[in-house]
């Protein structure tokens, strides 16, 4: 049994009846199932991991609770090592890499997923 996920940006964690089966991180994004499979039901869960640039894309679109601009020095908390300050934001960089006006790339698990059941026939020697 071969479980093809078809496409996924960017990778993309199988695990099934809490058997981890495994990470696809690049194509084909195809995972040998076999023994992970039982005869009647089966819990499937696929755990994606999103882009970084889509959640500093989001981030852009949220006020900015961290104390940090260009024309001041770095904030205390992060010179102390310390949480960032409670707000909406989940992320912290120092240059705003994309623009809160930018699209988000594609990313998850975008199929069409499959399972495929497979025959192997044995090649006899010449």
């Amino acid at each position: 049994m071969v479980l093809d996920l078809g496409r996924v940006e960017i990778a993309a964690e199988v695990i099934i009846n809490g058997d981890n089966a495994g990470i696809l991180w690049k194509p084909p994004f195809q995972i040998d199932v076999t023994e992970q499979i039982r005869s009647g039901s089966n819990d499937l869960e696929i755990r994606v991991t999103n882009l970084w640039a889509n959640r500093l894309i989001g981030d852009e679109q949220l006020e900015n609770t961290s104390d940090y601009s260009k024309n001041k020095p770095m904030p205390d908390w992060f010179i102390d090592n310390e949480p960032m300050p409670e707000g909406p934001r989940s992320t912290f960089t120092t240059y705003n890499f994309y623009s809160n006006d930018r699209k988000l790339m594609p990313s998850g698990l975008l199929g069409p997923m499959v399972l495929k059941l497979q025959a192997i026939q044995p090649i006899s020697h010449f």
